[in-house]
């Protein structure tokens, strides 16, 4: 298939605009090799991804995945309502291998740097192939609780602990005590990794943490929950999925921060820029290792910078760049705001609330967030919690009653929209919006 007929197809289908993140090519093609791999959920049912692609920032999948996700969930249990956890068990297997894995690269000089660096595939390919059962799992039993009317949403919070109730236990213990200085040094060594994303290191650091203890909430008391029958297998699969959803990103972020030293060491060797190095696939960098030289010219790698469009288009593997990825990106995100002066979504949290909309795309947009702005985002996730205890509310283009933004405006009792699709194409930094999370609107009352 030519380019041509490649951005043909592409445009011809429908796609599900999943989320909007920065990241290197690396990552990025490897997250997509692990999430189309099939999934055996039962011993008759697989769950598979064809279609996968990232536009530069744009994640889109196929409009079919959730439909037909949701159809093997309902067979499988029908077969075994008890699938979801043997599933988790598994899961918890390979997340133990990932963190003795991770335990172990935190010394790179310790190590054969050829070995972790083929680790880091391994163990990122074996944790990301649950996030096609995940994030569609936890959607699939809030809809399934939802019909039933149960009232058991409130109970949607994750089934075990995760790494990010660890870092707000030690943010309680250091507001406590009086010698804060040494407490936040071991807590910035333990979770020096939380604002990493796609092979982005984003420094985490003391004001971080300052600004962090100011607004920590106290510790959630816990709940206790009766139900029956379907009802408490709907429930701890939704809790599952909200598990392994989560889990997944913090052993990500963790392989991400990790290797960043072995990937310098050997972007010095390959004699181009750390950055440079991420730009290559995998297969190229391991190429280039063993060769000694850089397989990619310097013009390809200059216009991987500018954008690529990586993934599966019908099983198979695609690489675009330069002007067809410019092509299928305005494509895309293309949407005339100016015409639209109310957004519809999901309401996660009642409420109604009035401020300035501020956009907030990756860490780099935090510093113009201030106390009392709408944060509005593609999705969130533990590292904005920070400005969310500052937000009147938040909207975000993604999400379920599940999903993160949801659960913490539950918590903080904040307006929360989810779901709208376009918020953060639709709306600019000082739009002076109301956000009706009692009827899922969110209006422009003034534009900037």
């Amino acid at each position: 298939m030519t380019q041509s007929q490649t951005i043909k197809t592409i445009k011809s289908k429908k796609w599900e605009t999943y989320v909007s993140r920065p990241g290197y090519l690396q990552s990025k093609q490897i997250v997509l090799e692990a999430e189309t791999a099939p999934v055996k959920i039962t011993p008759e049912i697989v769950i598979k991804i064809k279609d996968d692609l990232w536009v530069k920032d744009i994640n889109m999948l196929s409009n079919r995945r959730r439909a037909d996700a949701f159809k093997c969930f309902d067979d499988a249990f029908k077969e075994n309502e008890n699938w979801a956890l043997e599933i988790y068990n598994k899961f918890k297997q390979e997340e133990k291998e990932a963190g003795l894995f991770i335990e172990k690269i935190k010394n790179p000089r310790k190590i054969n740097r050829l070995e972790a660096f083929g680790g880091y595939r391994d163990n990122l390919l074996k944790i990301q192939k649950y996030y096609a059962i995940a994030e569609v799992l936890a959607d699939f039993c809030e809809n399934g609780l939802k019909k039933k009317k149960s009232g058991l949403l409130k109970f949607a919070f994750p089934y075990s602990r995760l790494e990010i109730e660890n870092l707000e236990d030690s943010l309680r213990k250091i507001k406590k005590h009086k010698n804060q200085d040494e407490l936040i040094k071991i807590h910035l060594k333990n979770f020096s990794w939380v604002l990493t994303g796609y092979n982005i290191i984003k420094a985490y650091g003391e004001k971080d943490v300052l600004n962090e203890i100011k607004g920590i909430q106290k510790k959630s008391p816990g709940y206790k929950f009766t139900g029956k029958g379907q009802e408490i297998s709907l429930l701890r699969s939704l809790q599952i999925g909200i598990y392994m959803r989560n889990r997944i990103k913090e052993l990500s972020q963790q392989l991400w921060f990790y290797i960043d030293p072995v990937a310098a060491y050997f972007s010095k060797e390959l004699g181009i820029s750390r950055d440079d190095f991420f730009q290559l696939t995998f297969e190229e960098a391991l190429e280039s290792i063993e060769e000694g030289k850089c397989k990619v010219s310097k013009n390809e790698i200059r216009k991987r910078d500018e954008g690529f469009v990586c993934g599966y288009l019908n099983n198979k593997e695609i690489l675009l760049t330069g002007k067809k990825c410019q092509e299928l990106y305005k494509h895309f995100s293309k949407v005339d705001g100016n015409k639209i002066n109310k957004i519809k979504g999901a309401s996660a949290s009642v409420g109604i609330a009035q401020g300035k909309a501020k956009i907030i795309i990756n860490y780099q947009d935090f510093n113009k967030f201030n106390k009392g702005d709408i944060l509005v985002a593609p999705m969130t996730t533990p590292d904005y919690v920070i400005l969310m205890k500052k937000a009147a509310a938040f909207v975000t283009d993604e999400g379920g009653l599940s999903c993160h933004a949801a659960i913490l405006a539950r918590e903080l009792k904040k307006p929360c929209i989810i779901g709208t699709k376009i918020a953060t194409k639709v709306l600019r930094d000082g739009d002076l919006v109301e956000v009706d999370a009692d009827g899922g609107v969110v209006r422009i009352l003034k534009k900037e």
